[in-house]
């Protein structure tokens, strides 16, 4: 049997969010850095940031529910068929 803890995951979306904050910080520096200081690119990348910060919040609610003490079953030996 191999399990592993829902921790692992969190630890994981953790990791994910933290790069995607990453990316938008690139984002606005680019912008930045390059000239493209008009009023269209801001307000795409400030729709980028809100939907972001929506997902970010709303996966933040689920995942405080979460107890993390569980474990997840990946392969289970005892429920393969003796002839498989």
């Amino acid at each position: 049997m191999f399990s592993l803890s829902l921790s692992f995951f969190v630890i994981l979306y953790a990791i994910f969010v933290v790069l995607t904050l990453v990316f938008a910080a690139i984002n606005i520096y680019h912008l930045v850095s390059t000239g493209m200081l008009n009023l269209l690119s801001f307000s795409i990348s400030g729709l980028v940031a809100l939907l972001m910060f929506a997902v970010i919040a709303t996966t933040g609610i689920y995942v405080s529910a979460l107890d993390t003490t569980q474990t997840f079953t990946l392969f289970d030996s005892a429920s393969v068929p003796i002839g498989f």
